[in-house]
């Protein structure tokens, strides 16, 4: 499967720029009709990833149910939500703000790195709606303009993302947590077409946000240990010039096929880097069905990615399968199967199955969560690998949210000396 999607896939990479500034000029002459029924502003995000900026930002506006209110804070706060509430009806322009700190530590072993690490990442994250657009009504074939920002800075001696290849496991305690420069991390035109049945983004893109995404992509908001927040498996690139296209013919069913630069950092200088044609491509189909018990997300996604000259990371292929599906009482439990042709990540098959139970009437807004996963390295010389994973994701007060998590890895990968390693995480997150 993956010898064929190789070889006939993604010669389309070089063609997208140019189909895409031709589907925009017919834009401009397509129907400018208000929908029927008014509605709610309408949103971008592709796919339910935790990290998309729409979902992000409906995860901040909404109004949330906490034991504790915001004491002293509550009237300044308010007042702050009133200002961007009416910001956005009268300019358009979404706008949200969040600090999350996480901090890890590892049982004893015999390590060649850091045992505990600690992480803040700052997010300033924005939606500009003004092309076909009502900030009152829903129309139809919208142009977004969608944007975000990081900073993430080391709090101690270590990071979180230093962990994993300290106690020599196959993928990383978590995603992110790392160091790193204030960075412009996304920026892309969003437009909706043919009556919102098809839509393509452009600009700066976050691939790992669009391919092979669900529910709990992302370590900010539910499990923080790679293989459940991402895929280790796939290749994906920082984030650079991208274009993607999502089609969906009717509400159940939808594609997304795109890609962009895999070449270079967050920063590219060099001329041989700009110069350099290394793409990351990727194609996923999903059905999205909606039961009386709950929704339902089932896909299928085939990615391939160019040798990376800079980095020296091989040409390889994969795929991926992922069920994910909600039932009665919040619980929604998901699986997942993905593998890689060549080495371009440690891990080449990984198997995943967990449950998330998203609220109760007593506390809806708090999280709790517990997944397991089992991976096999590319190199024959070290072992397969078990990893487990446990939060709770409570929220103190409307603004903060508190999660503790506990990971069991089992025979680390690269770790002969330590059958066992636990990892205690606490991470802590501030919306506004």
């Amino acid at each position: 499967m993956i010898k064929y999607f190789k070889h006939y896939c993604f010669p389309l990479h070089r063609h997208l720029l140019a189909v895409s500034l031709a589907v925009f000029w017919s834009m401009t002459s397509s129907s400018q009709a208000q929908s029927e029924n008014s509605s709610p502003k309408k949103s971008t995000a592709i796919t339910e990833s935790s990290d998309e900026i729409d979902t992000t930002l409906d995860d901040v506006s909404q109004s949330r149910k906490t034991v504790f209110r915001n004491g002293p804070l509550e009237s300044p706060l308010e007042a702050w939500e009133d200002f961007w509430k009416l910001f956005d009806e009268k300019t358009g322009l979404s706008m949200a703000f969040a600090y999350t700190t996480l901090f890890q530590a590892a049982t004893n072993g015999h390590y060649t790195g850091p045992r505990s690490g600690g992480s803040g990442d700052f997010d300033m994250i924005g939606r500009w709606s003004f092309l076909n657009s009502d900030v009152h009504n829903g129309w139809i074939n919208e142009g977004t303009l969608g944007f975000s920002t990081e900073y993430r800075h080391k709090i101690g001696n270590a990071t979180p993302a230093d962990i994993g290849d300290s106690i020599g496991s196959l993928w990383g305690t978590t995603s992110g947590f790392n160091e790193e420069d204030f960075t412009l991390k996304e920026i892309w035109w969003h437009q909706n077409l043919f009556d919102d049945h098809l839509a393509f983004r452009l600009g700066r893109l976050r691939l790992d946000n669009i391919f092979d995404a669900y529910r709990f992509t992302g370590s900010n908001h539910f499990y923080t240990n790679k293989a459940f927040s991402r895929n280790p498996t796939i290749p994906f690139p920082n984030t650079n010039i991208g274009l993607v296209f999502s089609w969906q013919p009717r509400k159940d069913l939808f594609a997304i096929i795109g890609g962009g630069r895999s070449d270079g950092r967050e920063s590219e200088t060099s001329a041989a880097q700009e110069q350099a044609e290394e793409w990351f491509t990727a194609t996923t189909f999903g059905w999205k069905p909606e039961h009386s018990f709950g929704k339902g997300l089932y896909q299928i996604t085939l990615w391939h990615s160019e040798n990376r000259n800079n980095s020296n990371v091989p040409t390889a292929s994969g795929y991926s399968v992922l069920l994910q599906q909600e039932l009665s009482k919040g619980w929604t439990p998901f699986i997942r199967y993905a593998e890689s042709d060549d080495r371009a990540t440690n891990t080449k098959q990984i198997f995943t199955a967990g449950v998330v139970q998203e609220g109760h009437h007593n506390r809806p807004n708090d999280r709790i969560g517990i997944a397991v996963a089992w991976g096999q390295p590319h190199n024959p010389r070290y072992t397969d690998q078990w990893t487990a994973e446990l939060f709770y994701r409570y929220s103190v007060i409307p603004t903060f949210r508190i999660t503790p998590s506990a990971q069991i890895i089992i025979n680390p990968s690269h770790n002969s000396y330590d059958q066992v390693v636990g990892i205690f995480g606490l991470r802590g997150r501030l919306t506004f």
